[in-house]
């Protein structure tokens, strides 16, 4: 009775179609396969979660997304004041357009609408964060412990044998750890975006500075050490992750080093004490500018130019600012300031020098100063885009949308400070 079914609904088919009996029972095959697969698959699922479970966590799940961007505000979003409990030892930053706010309890993602987006609880001495296009590293200087975020979730987090010094990162996601060993003053390790190790410096010097190029392609290494008379000498290395042997090393002598970071064009600035060096790709020396006095000075970088603050004199509160570009150029003379920078920050768009109760901007072609009058006393600043800065203090920050003036102390429009477009 089914072959005969089946018979007649062959003839229909072919009757009214033109369709060969090849093709029905190809069609009648794949129609079986497809169902063989799917019970394969749920019987492949089925033994990977009874022989993997211990691996199916919210963790692993956070890991998977890792290079995924969630944020929840338009990047053109300006809160106007965002208020949080005061704690005298944060540390702020900016990461995928949220305000990251730092302190001894853990750290907190505030969008842009100033919403909390992310927060997570770590007990901190010391806590240091930086960014990069990827991620964002937390850790404790001069304790074990360190923590990898993006943005919407902390991917890991490490407890080392050693006390960590400084985190240095890339772009890409290679990053290096500073930490010293039992046999070793200095050790360097270097990690690839899965944060597995690709190799690791050992160094019989103290390393002051640690920086990674932005491409992840190579690492500076800042150290000193005494020579036989006694006196300081600064040792510039550079290095490319998985291999045992230095691009380069260069020597200087007679000079405490500070600080050191690659610039876009390849080269590398390095300071020391009394005086700012740069260096091309093979570590040949481009450039070499003296500064007078023992002061050591305040100093960024970013990818074209590095700016160095110093006090005018020891009485007043006036500053100088000197602006290097990559190519070890000093971009016209000492610049003053009308005030005490409290911290400097080399921009895309000019130099901003946080003072007592404004901020300051350079402009980098023409050199003029100009003044953002903000509420006395901040602890932080950060340069947000091209118009707007974010005014961090101990129990707040405000959102200012700038107006620069040619005068430290000129009346601003109060509308100017912290209203949303």
């Amino acid at each position: 009775m089914a072959k005969l079914a089946s018979a007649e609904k062959t003839k229909k088919a072919a009757g009214s179609f033109s369709v060969n009996q090849y093709y029905i029972d190809v069609a009648d095959r794949i129609g079986k396969i497809k169902w063989i697969c799917s019970g394969l698959l749920l019987l492949a699922i089925l033994v990977s979660v009874i022989l993997g479970r211990s691996d199916l966590s919210f963790y692993n799940f956070q890991y998977l997304l890792k290079h995924f961007a969630v944020n929840s505000a338009d990047a053109t979003s300006n809160f106007r004041e965002l208020n949080y409990d005061s704690d005298g030892n944060y540390v702020f930053g900016y990461f995928k357009n949220d305000l990251v706010v730092v302190s001894k309890r853990g750290i907190d993602f505030y969008d842009m609408r100033g919403h909390s987006v992310l927060s997570q609880t770590h007990t901190l001495s010391k806590p240091q964060i930086v960014e990069t296009d990827q991620y964002l590293y937390l850790y404790d200087q001069g304790f074990h412990t360190y923590s990898v975020y993006n943005s919407f979730a902390c991917l890991k987090s490490v407890t080392t044998e050693y006390p960590i010094y400084k985190i240095a990162g890339s772009d890409t996601g290679v990053y290096a750890l500073l930490t010293k060993s039992n046999n070793y003053k200095g050790v360097v390790s270097i990690y690839d975006k899965n944060f597995k190790t690709l190799s690791e410096v050992f160094k019989d010097k103290y390393i002051i500075d640690i920086n990674v190029a932005s491409d992840g392609g190579r690492v500076l290494l800042l150290s000193c050490d005494t020579n036989q008379e006694g006196s300081f000498f600064t040792e510039v290395q550079s290095v490319l992750p998985g291999k045992e042997e230095a691009e380069f090393t260069v020597v200087i002598q007679d000079c405490f080093p500070l600080r050191a970071s690659y610039f876009s064009n390849g080269n590398i600035g390095v300071l020391c004490t009394g005086r700012f060096l740069t260096y091309n790709r093979q570590g040949n020396l481009i450039s070499e500018i003296e500064f007078v006095g023992n002061e050591t000075p305040s100093c960024d970088f970013d990818s074209h130019y590095a700016a160095l603050s110093f006090k005018k004199n020891a009485m007043g509160i006036e500053s100088l600012v000197k602006v290097i570009n990559e190519n070890g150029e000093e971009i016209g003379n000492d610049i003053e300031v009308q005030g005490e920078i409290k911290k400097i920050s080399s921009e895309p768009t000019g130099v901003f020098a946080l003072l007592t109760d404004a901020v300051a901007r350079i402009d980098y072609r023409s050199l003029d100063v100009s003044y953002e009058s903000v509420q006395g006393n901040p602890l932080d600043f950060i340069v947000r885009d091209e118009e707007s800065l974010l005014i961090c203090y101990n129990n707040k920050t405000q959102s200012v949308y700038y107006a620069f003036s040619d005068h430290h102390g000129e009346d601003q429009n109060d509308d100017n400070n912290g209203d949303s477009h």
